[in-house]
């Protein structure tokens, strides 16, 4: 087994990633999730991506949440937060579509990762569409372990696709998926110094090239590396569940039904801004607001601090149908279905077995042969 880190991008881009996933690239990849706690898989060609990128760009320029957006003109987020917040994000369709493609492409994957095969279900845990603007950079996170609520027996992955154009990067430290509760606790119990010093010689970056998907373990140690954004870049971020119940891990009926914000793989509800941001720079998401939303979107509040009136861009944002604003294409049964914990496995159907308690009786035929070629090419009663 091979891991490729910064030393080997080239090969780690030519050599194992740069195809659509086979059947042996599945094994593979299900055999790195199990053993290093992630895989990076390649979903699309350059040419594909293009057109999916230039499809959510063709979106985020009819957001109906936004005041005449421009894709690089227009400051889409802000407030020290990277992904979008407003239900357009979540709900248009090209954003769909590729959730639907993210879904079909990693459930023979989660097949292979599946050491129970009966009564196993997977549910897609929907998150945000983040945007890094060029000139942006990225805030440093900590080594640390997600903490995704689950009930007791769920497995949680997390990951996120790399919409482009530019190379994206994951650091980690792989296998530590293994013992997360040691890691976990130590981590909690150390302060930031003896925590770095312990992970650093350990730790990886690997790359994740455009229209690849990184999908790591939930108990997986990771962080993430400052970095400033030479280019615009965009990602997907999302998450999946392997369990045996049937009750979604989030009730986000009502988001999807009315087109508002949903509780993504967190268990957080997206917001425009930060608290943080909000108690440094006040005035910079004040004309912020002004300069990008519709004026339905606005909200006046009083400073607690100075007692006066200040208008900005509603931080939990409403629906689309609480907006009055205009909606995409309500959700089929299928997208609804596939967004609740749904079968895994199949079940085996006997097409024999159906044939002959259906097909057959209206036939008139009460006995029916089957001939074996192999043996000895003699009839034999059923």
């Amino acid at each position: 087994m091979c891991l490729f880190d910064k030393s080997d991008m080239h090969n780690l881009y030519f050599s194992y990633h740069c195809f659509k996933v086979s059947g042996v690239m599945q094994d593979v990849a299900s055999i790195m999730v199990k053993d290093q706690g992630f895989t990076i898989m390649a979903m699309y060609t350059p040419a594909e991506l293009k057109r999916i990128r230039s499809a959510i760009y063709v979106d985020i320029e009819k957001y109906p949440e936004y005041d005449t957006p421009r894709r690089y003109e227009t400051n889409f987020v802000g407030g020290g937060i990277d992904r979008f917040a407003n239900p357009g994000s979540f709900h248009c369709t090209s954003i769909r579509k590729l959730r639907a493609d993210l879904l079909e492409f990693v459930t023979p994957l989660f097949r292979n990762i599946s050491d129970n095969r009966q009564k196993i279900n997977l549910e897609p845990l929907v998150d945000c569409l983040s945007l890094a603007p060029k000139g942006s950079i990225t805030k440093r996170q900590p080594w640390n372990i997600a903490s995704t609520p689950s009930q007791e027996g769920d497995e949680i992955y997390n990951g996120y696709f790399n919409i482009g154009p530019d190379k994206q990067f994951f650091s980690c430290v792989p296998k530590t998926q293994k013992d997360y509760k040691s890691h976990s606790a130590f981590i909690k119990q150390s302060d930031s110094m003896a925590v770095e010093k312990f992970y650093k010689p350990l730790s990886k970056t690997f790359l994740v090239p455009p229209g690849s998907l990184l999908l790591y373990s939930n108990n997986l140690v990771c962080k993430v590396d400052k970095k400033e954004q030479t280019i615009q870049n965009m990602r997907l971020y999302c998450g999946w569940r392997l369990t045996k119940s049937v009750t979604p891990l989030y009730d986000n009926t009502s988001a999807f039904e009315n087109q508002g914000v949903p509780v993504v793989s967190s268990g957080q509800i997206p917001v425009t801004y930060s608290q943080l941001s909000l108690a440094y720079h006040k005035k910079e998401i004040i004309r912020w607001s002004f300069a990008t939303f519709q004026p339905q979107c606005l909200v006046t509040r009083i400073s607690k601090k100075d007692n006066k009136h200040y208008t900005m861009v509603i931080r939990h944002m409403p629906s689309l149908k609480e907006l009055d604003l205009p909606m995409y294409p309500p959700y089929t049964e299928e997208e609804k279905n596939n967004l609740k914990p749904h079968p895994l496995f199949l079940e085996e159907v006997d097409h024999t077995a159906i044939l002959m308690e259906t097909i057959f009786p209206l036939l008139g035929l009460k006995r029916v042969y089957k001939m074996d070629y192999f043996e000895n090419n003699k009839k034999q009663k059923l």
